[in-house]
């Protein structure tokens, strides 16, 4: 097993369990237990982080407990719905996966966050990490806490209108939504929503393919005054090559050069003495896995 101690902050954790693709072990005293099971069961609901539980209730609703304001981040979950998009990725059934809810640890599932996400959604939101949770593990259609009505071709509809506001991480996580609705819950949008999706999917492929150089790093664009650091540089390989993995075809990943020249040169990147952030670590074991899986581990 894969053993690191739980001095690590939650949000370290969850990117943790994403590179991974599974849970693992940890050691808490002299003890190994679940990752997943020590943060959704132990602390999820006790104090045990700067003095509060990972999960807390917003309008009467359980809801992991989000980063605010501006600064330094506190280790919590950083964008909305992030940590169950994390744990649809290598649970199958979400009523299984145990979540105890403050104050007192009754257990809960995360299929009852998904549920409350869904209440506590608007279409203003930043809908990059819900959405693909909501087409997975959620209702067709749902009323929010004001009373509107919503239903996964609407919040389709209001993500894919705000691909201009849509930023956060370089706009990967915008390009991600989509490629993770098509790929994992296609048939739980209308024909038409689904022609609209693969449309977008289409272009953005072809985009990225445009921004990558001969020598496979992704153009970030646009470029800062004095050049793109390179911390920033292999952030966007990884989180570009995340999303590009989900999007393209076995056959496709096989064959394209350019796809794998970016492979390359992330692999490139990694392996320089350069200390890079553990999130930026964490997104390119996502992509790296992602494409063994769909060459086989043979390339």
């Amino acid at each position: 097993s894969i053993q690191v101690t739980s001095d690590f902050t939650p949000w370290e954790l969850f990117y943790a369990l994403m590179g991974y693709g599974r849970d693992f072990s940890i050691v808490r005293g002299r003890a190994d237990m679940s990752c997943q099971q020590w943060l959704l069961e132990s602390a999820s609901w006790r104090p045990l982080y700067r003095g509060s539980p990972l999960v807390t209730v917003l309008h009467g609703e359980p809801t992991f407990l989000g980063d605010l304001g501006i600064g330094p981040k506190s280790g919590f979950e950083g964008h909305f719905c992030q940590w169950l998009f994390i744990l649809s990725l290598f649970n199958t059934k979400p009523e299984n996966v145990v979540i105890s809810l403050p104050p007192d640890g009754a257990p809960s599932s995360a299929l009852v966050l998904v549920h409350s996400a869904q209440r506590l959604c608007n279409d203003v939101s930043d809908l990059s990490w819900a959405l693909p949770v909501f087409a997975k593990w959620g209702e067709r259609s749902w009323t929010n806490r004001f009373g509107e009505k919503y239903d996964l071709d609407s919040l389709a509809d209001a993500h894919l209108r705000h691909e201009s506001t849509s930023t956060v991480c370089f706009g990967t996580h915008w390009r991600m939504c989509i490629a993770r609705c098509i790929a994992d819950s296609a048939n739980r949008f209308s024909e038409q929503t689904r022609r609209r999706l693969n449309d977008s999917l289409d272009r953005i492929v072809r985009e990225a393919q445009t921004l990558c150089n001969p020598d496979g790093r992704f153009r970030l664009e646009p470029s800062p005054p004095g050049g793109v650091p390179l911390e920033a540089a292999v952030s966007f390989q990884a989180h570009t090559l995340e999303w590009l993995l989900v999007a393209l075809p076995a056959d496709a990943i096989r064959s394209e050069v350019w796809i794998n020249l970016a492979v390359a040169r992330l692999l490139s990147d990694l392996e320089s003495p350069n200390d890079f952030t553990f999130g930026t670590r964490c997104h390119a074991a996502t992509a790296l896995r992602s494409y063994l899986a769909k060459t086989d581990g043979s390339r």
